[in-house]
């Protein structure tokens, strides 16, 4: 959008008018809603790991959370044993 409004011709003036109003609220409502989606999607890793935290207490002692298919580093071995 960003570029979208540098690369046209849309020129501000002063007072600006209401079209030319509309044309900034909604870029940066549609940047506000594209910056949201890329953050959302970016921290949902950690959003799930502190699910997995809440939903593991002390008293699960003998519940381990599962790790991720395919990363052996993080399969480590039973300290107890």
């Amino acid at each position: 959008m960003t570029t979208i409004l540098i690369a046209t011709p849309i020129t501000m003036s002063y007072p600006p008018t209401p079209g030319q109003i509309a044309w900034v609220i909604t870029g940066v409502i549609v940047l506000s809603l594209i910056s949201w989606r890329i953050i959302k999607h970016g921290l949902s890793p950690l959003i799930r790991v502190a699910q997995d935290v809440e939903a593991t207490t002390n008293l699960d002692a003998g519940r381990r959370i599962e790790t991720a298919p395919g990363l052996p580093e993080l399969d480590w071995a039973d300290p107890v044993s």
